[in-house]
């Protein structure tokens, strides 16, 4: 029977979800470190990196945004 000051969903709550603690105990990573950045190996002599498809966005993207940002700036009036 649940103790009067709790409400359902607290009691709910509070006994029916286990509590976990990691402490140091945490749990073992999925992957093992290998070294290599993002985890992957660099491709051999005399071939090149496949690259992802939305890399050719985010790096046009980003210098696009900046470049605008630069000369939004530049052209601000001046308000001193």
């Amino acid at each position: 029977m649940p103790s009067p000051n709790l409400t359902p969903l607290t009691h709910l709550l509070r006994h029916r979800i286990p509590s976990r603690s990691y402490g140091s105990h945490a749990p073992a990573p999925l992957h093992e470190p290998s070294g290599y950045a993002f985890g992957h190996k660099p491709p051999q002599k005399g071939y090149k990196r496949k690259r992802a498809a939305w890399e050719w966005l985010f790096n046009y993207g980003y210098v696009g945004a900046m470049t605008f940002l630069a000369i939004t700036v530049f052209y601000l009036p001046d308000n001193r």
